[in-house]
C-alpha cells in the first residue's frame, strides 16, 4: 500500500469513489473529503482543487 508523506493511505481517485470531473469547472484536479454531520455520519464529498467547489460524487 502506498502512503501520502503524513503516512495515511493513498489511493487512486477510481479506487475510492468514480466521478466525471467538477460539474461547476469540468477539472478533473479533484479530491475525496470525508465530513462528519451533526449525527456523527461520515459523509464522502468531492473538492475540485481548482475552483474549490463541493459535490456528492455517483456510486
Amino acid at each position: 500500500m502506498v502512503t501520502a508523506r503524513d503516512g495515511t493511505p493513498k489511493f487512486k481517485k477510481s479506487e475510492i469513489l468514480r466521478d466525471d470531473g467538477c460539474p461547476t469547472c469540468g477539472s478533473m484536479d479533484f479530491g475525496v473529503m470525508e465530513i462528519k454531520n451533526s449525527e456523527n455520519v461520515v459523509e464522502k464529498k468531492l473538492q475540485c482543487y481548482n475552483c474549490k467547489k463541493f459535490w456528492y460524487a455517483k456510486s
